[in-house]
């Protein structure tokens, strides 16, 4: 039984490391201008409020001019936040 919990806790945390990686990638590319597939909403934990001082409108990949986001798919309130937030890079 402990055995059975101890190897389900190890594919848990394996699994969110290779999540972790892989949305740091997609951010990256991101971040480098390079083309990605886009995700949903749903998928970025979009929410329609800022988390602290993350918001949309202060994320190097949000486009205020059209409302988008270089991740996440549709239209993005610049109030909102998803977990590719990165803060926008200032000149």
């Amino acid at each position: 039984m402990v055995q059975s919990l101890l190897n389900v806790a190890v594919i848990g945390v394996t699994a969110l490391v290779v999540l972790t990686i892989a949305e740091k990638a997609l951010q990256n590319k991101a971040a480098k201008g390079e083309p990605i597939r886009q995700v949903s909403k749903r998928k970025a934990q979009y929410q329609t409020k800022p988390k602290g001082r993350q918001a949309c409108y202060n994320c190097q990949f949000y486009s205020a001019n059209d409302r988008t986001c270089d991740i996440v798919k549709g239209d993005i309130a610049p109030d909102a936040w998803s977990k590719f937030y990165l803060k926008e890079k200032r000149s």
